[in-house]
């Protein structure tokens, strides 16, 4: 897959062999864009991995996070990328199922931690209207440790 990006801001030197300013993800993948010869193309996510259905994904320290719900997921996970960027080598799963997160999304990185909304209520909202008011609740933020 091949596009023309336009550059938004300088370009910064994340991984070794490659400059980007972002990552672009939807509910299939993953796009990497090198803005210096605006070519693009998916991130591989490797075998038995799958980078679709992110709603928050951020870069910290070499390795991509985010929240996955759109594929039925509903987990925080960290995946190591190879050093140029177009593979996923490694993942680890750092929340899923817990008693707190019920479909959880975007967040924020600080520090060693991953702050993110828990709860985020997406299921009883239709055509831009609360289905049960009832089962509105308070947002819940939760944090997973990166080290």
């Amino acid at each position: 897959m091949s596009a023309n990006y336009k550059r938004s801001s300088k370009p910064r030197k994340v991984l070794e062999n490659y400059t980007i300013t972002e990552a672009f993800c939807d509910r299939l993948g993953v796009i990497r864009v090198d803005l210096l010869t605006n070519e693009s193309e998916d991130v591989d996510p490797g075998a038995r991995g799958t980078l679709s259905g992110i709603d928050g994904l951020y870069w910290n320290k070499g390795e991509f996070l985010g929240v996955q719900y759109g594929t039925g997921a509903y987990r925080v996970m960290r995946w190591q990328l190879s050093p140029d960027g177009r593979k996923a080598t490694a993942s680890v799963i750092l929340e899923h199922r817990t008693d707190l997160v019920s479909n959880p999304t975007t967040g924020a990185v600080l520090g060693d931690n991953s702050y993110f909304i828990a709860n985020t209520g997406i299921y009883n909202l239709e055509d831009d209207r609360i289905v049960d008011p009832a089962k509105l609740e308070p947002v819940h933020i939760a944090v997973v440790a990166l080290k």
